[in-house]
């Protein structure tokens, strides 16, 4: 039991790091735009960028967890996510920093794929795995 609480408590973690990730840098937005020397809509198409590669990369995730299991593309899309916040962190333009975002969102579709599977693997009573949705997860 223990090991399901832990596990269960890692997928919410892992779910929500997407939402995390599009939505704490929001209000700093005009101070990267004066540090970069752009507009705030350059900086404004980082959110584009980062929603345009978790949606991209979801359709990938998929088949790449039954071909290798969930374990391997999920460390994988981690990796590439602490990668590209490290490309944000040390960018010195606004499209460097875009492309880390965009390797952000690679990344955290990784979590939000494969969580429901997880899930459902956890707690067989639950309704089938296309039926949950991590805010009715995080809800309950």
């Amino acid at each position: 039991m223990k090991n399901n609480a832990l596990l269960f408590a890692i997928i919410l973690l892992l779910t929500s790091l997407s939402q995390v990730l599009s939505d704490i840098y929001l209000p700093s937005l005009p101070f990267i735009a004066s540090s970069f020397g752009v507009s705030t809509h350059l900086v404004q198409l980082s959110l584009f960028y980062f929603m345009s590669g978790l949606a991209v990369s979801q359709l990938f995730y998929g088949s790449l967890s039954d071909a290798y299991g969930r374990k391997y593309p999920l460390i994988a899309g981690l990796i590439l996510c602490v990668f590209g916040s490290f490309i944000c962190l040390f960018a010195t333009n606004i499209t460097t920093f875009n492309l880390g975002r965009i390797l952000q969102g690679v990344g955290t579709g990784a979590g939000i794929r494969n969580q429901s599977c997880e899930i459902y693997f956890l707690a067989p009573s639950l309704p089938k795995p296309d039926l949950i949705y991590p805010s009715q997860i995080s809800a309950s």
